[in-house]
């Protein structure tokens, strides 16, 4: 498989959408570093890291570019091409700066651009606790644009549902994609649509990926292991 896609944008907030953006994740815009730099083991690209656990990088992989028409500044570009080892995770992370608990409630509202490139697919891409145990344990949102050109979701692991959110993502152009989360009752909102145009409210009150008690303290973005994407 062969994924490429940019992310562009991404604003986390507690409280009100994005009025608190700044406050929770740094260098969400991309624009403050290098163009032609990505980040590698124990180098990060400002507060975006590869996980050294597991990641054993070819840096190239992952790197900050211009941003493609129809967005600004800059973009991280996620490209692995066809016939690369499938169970080699590549991804990033980013620490929130005030992480959500059950316990301390509030709604996260979560914005972001992604472009996939035509002939490639998507990312996977999920927020919640970060630990690399048993990592479906501790998984709040889950996401895929897969191969297959579908948006999907994962939500509660213990009865197994993977529900579809888009049927045909298209390629080439901006999408983007809100999310409200509410962490005390571990289920979450999702509003998708084309940059600059109106949001479709595709599904309210979905399930989290993992239904016990949750800290959400990161977001993730790329390929696990396996190939998914």
């Amino acid at each position: 498989r062969l994924a490429q896609a940019l992310l562009g944008t991404m604003l986390l907030a507690v409280g009100l959408p994005e009025t608190e953006a700044a406050s929770l994740v740094s260098d969400g815009t991309f624009d403050n570093l290098p163009v032609g730099t990505g980040p590698d083991n124990n180098a990060p690209a400002g507060g975006w890291s590869l996980n050294e656990a597991i990641v054993e990088g070819v840096p190239s992989y992952l790197s900050i570019v211009p941003a493609p028409a129809g967005s600004d500044g800059n973009a991280l570009r996620i490209s692995i091409p066809a016939g690369d080892n499938p169970d080699r995770p590549y991804f990033v992370f980013h620490r929130l700066a005030t992480p959500l608990t059950t316990a301390s409630g509030g709604i996260l509202h979560v914005s972001f651009d992604i472009y996939i490139e035509a002939g490639g697919q998507g990312p996977g891409l999920y927020l919640g606790n970060g630990s690399l145990q048993r990592p479906e344990d501790y998984r709040a949102s889950q996401f895929d644009w897969d191969a297959f050109g579908k948006l999907i979701t994962y939500e509660n692991s213990r009865r197994p549902n993977l529900t579809t959110l888009v049927n045909s993502y298209p390629r080439n152009i901006w999408q983007t994609v809100r999310l409200e989360l509410d962490v005390a009752k571990a289920r979450f909102n999702f509003y998708w649509g084309e940059k600059g145009q109106p949001f479709t409210v595709v599904r309210t009150n979905l399930d989290f990926h993992s239904p016990q008690p949750h800290t959400v303290r990161t977001i993730r973005i790329g390929r696990w292991a396996g190939g998914s994407p």
